[in-house]
């Protein structure tokens, strides 16, 4: 096929997936009258915020001897364009190697889960670290820049196994989450 052909079929194929424009001008007279056709693409957006950061600093024996761990939660907003249930896929990063859930003191290591919710309280669905988006419905109709009104939250859970075997001292880290839209 020659290069002429193709690049005529080519645009003969993008003219036909365009949605159709149908402006028309307006006629010499007493008065006149034009119209204009309009469209307005509306890209799939998302948006989380609230998010805070999580300190746990007065962990006492009880704590550490708790046979359900030690956990903590924060209260997000998510907004969402994505489809008529506003749907958000989700992927969490830790600072660990390889995006894994980890915490670090000098060259120990303290392992954490997390977990992710369209509501807010806390719980949810468990995410592995740096797996592939896992999907929520639910977001906001309207961006929340201040989280006034939580929609979702993510929950922090540190087993009493990880607890024990970890030495005295302060741990930290990141967790970074990723949102993106889906559509349904």
């Amino acid at each position: 096929m020659s290069r002429f052909s193709f690049s005529a079929l080519t645009a003969a194929a993008i003219a036909l997936a365009a949605p159709a424009m149908a402006a028309t001008q307006g006629e010499l007279g007493d008065d006149s009258s034009g119209t204009s056709a309009l469209s307005v693409t509306i890209p799939e957006q998302v948006q989380i915020t609230g998010i805070g950061d999580i300190t746990l600093d007065d962990l006492d024996a009880a704590d550490l001897a708790s046979p359900t761990g030690v956990f903590a939660t924060d209260d997000v907003c998510v907004f969402s364009n994505a489809g008529e249930s506003r749907s958000y896929g989700v992927v969490a990063t830790g600072s660990g190697e390889a995006g894994a859930f980890t915490l670090v003191n000098g060259d120990e290591t303290l392992a954490y889960e997390v977990k992710f919710n369209s509501s807010p309280g806390g719980n949810g669905t468990k995410l592995d670290p740096d797996d592939e988006p896992v999907a929520f419905a639910g977001g906001k109709e309207s961006l929340d820049p201040g989280c006034g009104n939580a929609n979702a939250s993510f929950q922090v859970d540190f087993t009493p196994t990880a607890l024990q075997a970890a030495t005295a001292g302060q741990y930290g880290g990141t967790l970074t989450f990723l949102v993106s839209p889906l559509t349904p």
